[in-house]
């Protein structure tokens, strides 16, 4: 009865395309999503907790490409994201800003901390689409901040927004 429990609050993520809100990715094998509904939660095999939250911008009401809106979301979300890595500890990769093919802007940062129990990471991405959705991604664990930078910049680059 416990396992059944268990089974219904948690779902094993396959290497597929996952669905979070209106934004899909092809997602690694051996993660869990441990909660179905906005801010998303996933936790992966060496204890990452990934946190996701999708929104939509007020004025994204038919999906047609809004390019002040983008710019305006993403210096608000890349000014959000140098503060709260800041406040976590050492930046180790400063903010990048990039452009997937289908006109999405991607921006990334990553810092770590050194603590009693040894190093810790937060790695955050940023991803917009180009009228006006918005996907924060947060990963927090133990290890090397680089190392897990460099795992999940492939797979958020590989968002795509649904209509």
């Amino acid at each position: 009865m416990v396992a059944g429990a268990l089974l219904l609050s948690a779902v094993a993520v396959r290497a597929a395309d996952i669905q979070l809100g209106s934004l899909r990715l092809a997602w690694p094998e051996g993660f869990t999503q441990r909660k179905q509904t906005p801010p998303f939660e996933l936790a992966g095999p060496e204890g990452q907790k990934i946190l996701v939250s999708v929104m939509r911008s007020k004025t994204d009401q038919t999906g047609e490409p809004n390019p002040e809106e983008q710019e305006k979301l993403t210096s608000f979300g890349e000014s959000f994201m140098a503060k709260q890595a800041a406040q976590f500890g050492k930046v180790v990769a400063p903010l990048v800003r990039s452009r997937l093919a289908a006109g999405s802007v991607v921006a990334h940062v990553v810092s770590e901390d050194s603590g009693l129990f040894g190093k810790g990471y937060f790695v955050q991405f940023m991803v917009v689409a180009p009228s006006g959705r918005l996907a924060f991604f947060t990963i927090e664990g133990k290890g090397s901040a680089l190392e897990q930078h460099a795992r999940f910049l492939p797979i958020i680059s590989s968002a795509e927004w649904a209509p």
